[in-house]
């Protein structure tokens, strides 16, 4: 029988690229009709827009950065938790660990 740590990597990579269905694409297209460009434009004041549209990308901005180091923090804090023992890896507390340091 696979180790449960086995079998939550095989639940991860299935999920990862079930994701990936909807993240390749959506990068594609960004990049086709240079979006990426006008949303920096637009964040870093440069393109001829009013104050709000400003606000809103740099919140989009600070929103995307804190996704990203709140799943990053879950993925390290996960391994080294289920690696030092995997016994006692209690997801509750791992959130809450991770919520009281960001």
């Amino acid at each position: 029988m696979p180790s449960d740590s086995a079998t939550a990597l095989v639940s991860l990579s299935r999920h990862t690229l079930r994701q990936l269905k909807f993240v390749l694409p959506g990068g594609l297209i960004t990049y086709y009709l240079n979006s990426h460009v006008a949303f920096w434009r637009i964040a870093t004041g440069e393109a001829d827009s009013d104050g709000w549209a400003q606000v809103t990308a740099l919140a989009a901005l600070f929103s995307a950065a804190i996704t990203v180091v709140l799943t990053a923090l879950a993925t390290i804090g996960r391994a080294v938790i289920s690696d030092s023992d995997p016994d006692r890896f209690d997801r509750s507390r791992l959130v809450i660990t991770i919520i009281h340091t960001s």
